[in-house]
C-alpha cells in the first residue's frame, strides 16, 4: 500500500493570484476552502500568508519550487498532502503536461483545548478504513479507503472535519469537498468502485 508522502518546506505558502483559477468552496468562523488549478509550464511568484494550511492534491503531480536561489522538485500522487505553513515568497510551476487540481484548507483558528479521545476513535476501531497520515496541534488528517460494498465499523468523529473526495463516489464526484460536524455513524461502500476520501479533522 503506497504511503502518503508528507513534506514540509520552509516558507511555503499559496497566495491565490489572479491568473490561477481559483473557485471557493465554503467560507467559515474556522477554515476558508477553496480549489485552484495549475496550468502547465506556469511559474508564478507566490506571496506570504498569515494562515497555516493544508493543501490535498486532487492528480498526479510535477512541480518545482524555487525559494532563496534553491529548486525544490516534488512529485506528488492523487490524495497526497502536504501541511503548508505560513511564510515567505516563492515561484511554483507546474512541471507536468497537463493541468494540476488542488484542494486549499485555510485554518483560520487555533486549537483552544486537547479534544478528548473518543472510545469508538476511527483509527482505533477501524483501522482497515481509517489512517492517520499526519497530526499537529491544530490538525488531524486521515486517509479514508472503501473497496467496493465494504462495511465499516460503528465510529465516532469528535471533531469537525473537511472531507475531499480523492475519487468518484456515489454522493459525490471526485474534488467534492464537504463540512461535517461531531457524529457516530457507520459507512457503507454501496458501490461497485473503490472509495477514497482525505479528511481533515480541526483541532
Amino acid at each position: 500500500m503506497r504511503r502518503l508522502r508528507w513534506i514540509v518546506i520552509s516558507g511555503l505558502a499559496l497566495s491565490l493570484e489572479a491568473q490561477t483559477p481559483v473557485r471557493v468552496k465554503f467560507d467559515t468562523e474556522q477554515v476558508r476552502v477553496v480549489s485552484t488549478t495549475e496550468r502547465p509550464h506556469q511559474a508564478r511568484r507566490v506571496g506570504a500568508s498569515n494562515m497555516n494550511r493544508v493543501i490535498v492534491f486532487l492528480g498526479d503531480s510535477q512541480v518545482t519550487i524555487s525559494s532563496s536561489g534553491k529548486q525544490e522538485k516534488r512529485a506528488f500522487k492523487p490524495g497526497d498532502a502536504m501541511w503548508n505553513p505560513a511564510g515567505a515568497e516563492f515561484i511554483i510551476e507546474n512541471t507536468g503536461g497537463t493541468p494540476v487540481d488542488n484542494v486549499l484548507i485555510e485554518l483560520k483558528k487555533e486549537p483552544t483545548a486537547e479534544p478528548r479521545v473518543s472510545e469508538l476513535d476511527t483509527v482505533r476501531v477501524d483501522p482497515m478504513h481509517y489512517k492517520l497520515e499526519f497530526e499537529n496541534r491544530q490538525v488531524r488528517i486521515l486517509r479514508v479507503r472503501y473497496g467496493p460494498r465494504e462495511d465499516g465499523a460503528r465510529h465516532e468523529h469528535i471533531l469537525s472535519r473537511v472531507v475531499v473526495y480523492v475519487t468518484d463516489q456515489l454522493n459525490g464526484t471526485k474534488g467534492t469537498v464537504n463540512m461535517a460536524g461531531p457524529s457516530i455513524h457507520a459507512e457503507t461502500n454501496a458501490s461497485d468502485l473503490r472509495a477514497e476520501r482525505i479528511a481533515v479533522e480541526l483541532k
